[in-house]
């Protein structure tokens, strides 16, 4: 070109680059713009090549072409190199449209992503959430290997150094790379991230980059050390409760948990951890019973049964065995859980209160007879004296007056009959106080005599001595009513009815192991048989034998010094009730 921009000379090829519509050769290089011509024109004016790109207009209604060119100034003129780069612009166009739309639908994507230069280690392309996570405008460069200006701790909060990092690692050429980072933010929190990492390689097979996908598992780890530390406190729970806490796996009759309670209650090791079955938990029970049960528990029904359990070691046992779903009601499969708890104890109370139940009614009973036979023997008593008690002011102020045989007896009944029934509720207070297993012979005497003994004088005027013997309920009962006669019977007409009378009632064991008891009056007046059968001595002769058991003797004495009654009988001994 000379200075006013008019070809001096053109090759074949630019004269075929330059051509127009209908193959006239193009002027002076206008068409291809301002910018052409500016930089032509500054190449002549400066001296110093130039180089410029830009578009053609098409003729008659074809493309505009794109051309680059390359000036160089000299003394005989410019010198213009021009190329035509309408293929290779429209590859780069099409290029940077497809990286704008993979940058688009990568901005989208819910995990950060990495790709990056193995050479240099320059990030070529990073999306939206990768800045979002780390908390950054922009990577610092350079970015990788492994982010070495973005700060990583692992979990024990120690750094991780740029060469263990994922990235780092890909790049050496190491596949699958996956790990878990506390990455510092640039904000300065700490998240934690999930790194998975994979080389890129050439058709050689060399690392040319690494790609990278990055999620924030911040919640994730949080959820995790929640269901961490809730399955401790349960495992801490399980393990302390006295119960079996027991799971299956969903669908399945696999235990997913037992209790170690379990080697308590069942006497027997527990299955080995991810080996033991529902089965594990019926063993022991009748077969039937765990056959139902296990088909209860399987089809998802509620159970609460009450079973026996034969015990490795033989000992007694009962169970209370529990299960319910766990999870949404709507689920197709639900986890299936429970407890299992020793509730032998319970059941042996229960026993032990229907045992008793059943021994109070049968008590009542007897008392309610015994009170209607004192009622009984009492008015025939009472009937054949036909007159009062001596020693009742009441009644001898009534025979002062002219009462009737009539009321004599009526008050002689009253009297006699009320001392009768205190003298019963003494000897049901002692066995109340046993739980009606029986009460000591000591404390029987103690009871029985009370009234005469607390008296003034009363101890000294009534001894009573003897070594540790326990009674059965029976004999305490009829014991209690037999000194009561007796002590009754010597108000009345023996030794305590004057002050120099003494009563002493003793007992030892014989030979054979059974117990002699001496009732002994002294002091009192002259004694002779008496001519018919009391109340006292009925009860004496009759009905103390009964109740005293096989084996027992009583035998009444008259001397003229003082009566004497040989009570002779086996005693329980052990002090449980039969």
């Amino acid at each position: 070109l000379d200075p006013l921009l008019n070809p001096v000379y053109q090759n074949g090829r630019a004269r075929a680059l330059l051509r127009r519509e209908g193959g006239a050769a193009a002027g002076p290089p206008t068409p291809f713009g301002p910018d052409f011509c500016d930089a032509f024109e500054r190449a002549f004016r400066t001296g110093v090549p130039v180089s410029v790109s830009g578009s053609m207009p098409g003729e008659a209604g074809r493309p505009a072409r794109r051309f680059a060119a390359d000036g160089f100034p000299s003394p005989q003129g410019l010198t213009v190199f021009f190329r035509d780069v309408t293929a290779a612009h429209a590859a780069e166009e099409a290029l940077r449209a497809s990286e704008a739309r993979l940058q688009a639908v990568l901005d989208h994507v819910p995990v950060g992503v990495l790709l990056a230069e193995a050479s240099s280690g320059r990030v070529l392309l990073a999306n939206r959430r990768l800045y979002e996570m780390l908390g950054l405008a922009a990577l610092p460069e350079p970015a990788v290997p492994g982010h070495a200006r973005v700060p990583a701790f692992d979990a024990a909060g120690r750094p991780v150094p740029m060469e263990a990092r994922a990235v780092a690692r890909a790049m050496r050429g190491e596949e699958g790379v996956s790990d878990e980072y506390r990455f510092q933010r640039g904000d300065g929190r700490l998240v934690w991230i999930r790194i998975l990492a994979a080389p890129i390689r050439d058709a050689a097979g060399r690392v040319t980059g690494v790609v990278a996908a990055l999620a924030d598992i911040e919640a994730e780890r949080a959820a995790a050390a929640a269901l961490q530390a809730s399955e401790e406190r349960f495992r801490g729970f399980a393990e302390a409760s006295p119960d079996v806490v027991w799971m299956l796996e969903p669908g399945s009759d696999r235990l997913a948990y037992l209790g170690p309670a379990y080697e308590t209650i069942w006497g027997a090791p527990p299955p080995e951890p991810g080996t033991g079955r529902l089965a594990d938990l019926t063993r022991g029970f009748a077969p039937a019973e765990a056959a139902r049960v296990e088909s209860a528990i399987l089809a998802g029904e509620p159970v609460d049964v009450e079973l026996r359990l034969a015990r490795a070691d033989g000992q007694p046992c009962w169970v209370r065995l529990i299960s319910f779903a766990i999870g949404e009601a709507k689920a197709e499969v639900r986890q299936i859980g429970g407890v299992a708890r020793n509730i032998t104890r319970r059941r042996e109370a229960t026993d032990r209160q229907s045992l008793l139940i059943a021994e109070l009614n049968h008590r009542v009973k007897n008392t309610l007879a015994t009170v209607l036979a004192l009622a009984r023997q009492t008015e025939r008593s009472a009937r054949r004296a036909g007159r009062a008690p001596q020693g009742d002011a009441a009644v001898a102020e009534g025979a002062a007056t002219g009462a009737t045989d009539a009321r004599h007896r009526e008050a002689r009944f009253v009297a006699d009959f009320q001392a009768r029934l205190l003298a019963l509720a003494r000897g049901h207070d002692l066995l109340t106080a046993s739980t009606w297993r029986g009460a000591s012979l000591q404390d029987v005497a103690a009871g029985a005599l009370a009234p005469w003994r607390d008296e003034p004088a009363g101890a000294a005027r009534i001894r009573v001595a003897g070594p540790a013997v326990w009674l059965a309920p029976r004999q305490a009962l009829g014991l209690a009513m037999a000194l009561h006669e007796l002590a009754t019977n010597a108000t009345k007409h023996g030794a305590l009815r004057v002050a120099e009378g003494r009563v002493s009632l003793t007992w030892t064991y014989g030979a054979d192991g059974a117990v002699e008891a001496l009732w002994v009056e002294s002091g009192g007046p002259t004694v002779t048989p008496p001519e018919g059968s009391g109340f006292g001595t009925r009860l004496l002769r009759h009905g103390l034998a009964a109740e005293l058991g096989p084996g027992s003797h009583i035998v009444l004495d008259y001397p003229a010094d003082g009566f004497q009654a040989r009570i002779g009988f086996e005693p329980v001994g052990n002090g449980v009730t039969t």
